[in-house]
This record gives structure tokens, sequence and C-alpha cells, in this order.
């Protein structure tokens, strides 16, 4: 087998070989877009070609179809072997632009591609390296979809940017031979100074928030203090009238009480006021400070 790709066996093999009318080359060569086939010759030697691999056939120097992994003949010396890898594999992007506020942000992006089997021609023979391309590719996407947003938006959108820039990548690098499977925005990364101002922003923004919420409570506070305050006189002032109309019927039973006793109506009186000086005297004498 030929092990990596090349040609191998001495030419004296040539006139072995046998060929069937399906190994004429492919058109659409020199850069066109071209739908590559499964090579079907003949030869008098084997070619191994691993799984997750494609054997791209030359015959001297023309491509003419590739080979699906497993044993497969060919003729050293007229064909040439060239393994291809068929795995996914990633690239990581970082792409440095500025928002509609004017904020430089770092976006960084990974992007996941593999070789079209049906496009190998041009993946091949098109391409010499396909990472530059495609970082090139990511590039032009953001910076035209992040310089339409602000900082603020571009957080909540990058599903959106995501779905852009995998549209660009495709449309970009399918007719060269490699499709681009999906593409992640990573991260975005502000200036630390931006992003300080964001936090300190923020955290303004929940001190107003607190503050407000704090002078509620106090105010509700305030309103059931009042509210009870006015409870509290309502009540005393109940009590005071109750009182008032208790020491009335009190009265009324002493001066009718006096009264069966002999005494007039004057003399009563005097009497029960007196009796309030001298309590009122007591009263004082026994705490100094009452008013």
């Amino acid at each position: 087998g030929v092990p990596g790709g090349g040609t191998d066996g001495a030419a004296n093999k040539i006139g072995m070989a046998i060929f069937s009318d399906e190994e004429a080359p492919l058109t659409g060569g020199g850069g066109g877009v071209s739908s590559a086939e499964e090579f079907s010759g003949f030869g008098c030697w084997c070619s191994c070609v691993p799984s997750g691999y494609l054997g791209v056939v030359q015959k001297f120097g023309e491509f003419v179809g590739y080979m699906e992994p497993g044993m497969n003949p060919y003729c050293p010396g007229i064909h040439r072997i060239q393994m291809i890898n068929m795995a996914v594999q990633q690239l990581l992007c970082s792409t440095e632009c500025k928002t509609l506020d004017h904020a430089i942000v770092v976006i960084r992006t990974a992007v996941q591609y593999r070789v079209e089997k049906q496009r190998v021609q041009n993946a091949v023979f098109d391409v010499q390296d396909p990472q530059p391309l495609i970082r090139a590719l990511v590039d032009n996407a953001v910076r035209s979809h992040i310089t339409a947003l602000t900082l603020e938006k571009a957080y909540s959108n990058k599903g959106e940017l995501s779905n852009d820039v995998l549209l660009s990548a495709r449309n970009g690098m399918l007719p060269l031979g490699y499709s681009v499977l999906d593409v992640v925005v990573t991260d975005l990364s502000p200036d630390p100074a931006i992003t300080q101002a964001m936090n300190a922003h923020i955290k303004a923004k929940r001190d107003l928030q607190t503050a407000a919420e704090q002078a509620e409570a106090q105010k509700v506070l305030k309103v059931k203090d009042a509210e009870a305050a006015a409870e509290a006189k309502h009540l005393s002032g109940q009590g005071v009238a109750r009182m008032s109309v208790a020491m009335a019927d009190g009265l009324r039973n002493s001066l009718e009480s006096m009264r069966h006793g002999g005494l007039d109506p004057r003399d009563s009186l005097c009497m029960m006021v007196t009796t309030q000086y001298l309590d009122t005297l007591k009263e004082f004498t026994s705490n100094p400070k009452a008013s």
C-alpha cells in the first residue's frame, strides 16, 4: 500500500495495468467548482486508505477521482495517491471591532469545518491553507454585524451573530471545497475600563433601587405609626367619654343621697367640691412631680 500519499512501485509494472473507461478525468478543474467522483480504475498495486480519510487520485498529475477508505487498486508510476483528512476540524478566531457606541470589543469564535467530499478537487488543488480564508470571512462578518449594535445589544445578540458568521463562512468556503458546519461565539470581551464602568453603572442602578425600596418601607412604617396613634387617641377619647359619663352618674347619685339625708343642693355641692380639693392636695403630697 501507499502510506500517506505519493507513488510506489517500479516503472516496469506499468504495462500490467488495465483501466476502465470510468477513469477519465472530470471537467471543471483550474479553480472552478467541480463535483468529484469515486475512482474506479484497476491496477497492479493496492493502496490502503484509512478510515476518516479520502485518497485523491491523480493520473499523470491530472485529478481523476478519489478513493474511499479500504483497499483500492491503482497503477504505480501512472497514479499518485494523496491522503486527505475528512475529520471535522476546529479553528479558533479572535476579532477586534468597535460597537455602535464606540466600545472596543474582542469577539472570539470557534469554527467547525471539514472537506466536502464531492468538492475535494477544489479543496486539494485550489486552496493551499483554508484557515486564513476562514479567518478573513469570520472577521468581515463579525465587524459588519457588531458595528450596527451597541455593546449591551451585542451581548444579547450572540445567536444572530453566530448565524450571520456561519452563513458568510459557509457561502465563502463551499465553492472552495470546504463545508463550514457550525460557528460558536465563545466570548465577547470589552476593554477592562469599559467593564469596570458597566459594573459601576449597574451598581449605581441597584443602589438607587435599594434606596427607593428603603424609602417606601419607611413611608409604610410612618403611615402605620400614624394610623396606630390615631386609633389610640380614638380609644382614649372613648375612655374619657365613658369616664365623664361615669363621673356624672356618680355625682348625680351622690347629690340624690345627700338630698335624702337632709342637705340642700347648695350645701351638697360645696361638700363635694371640698372633698375633691382635699383629694387633690393628697395627690400632690404623695406625688410632688404630678402636674
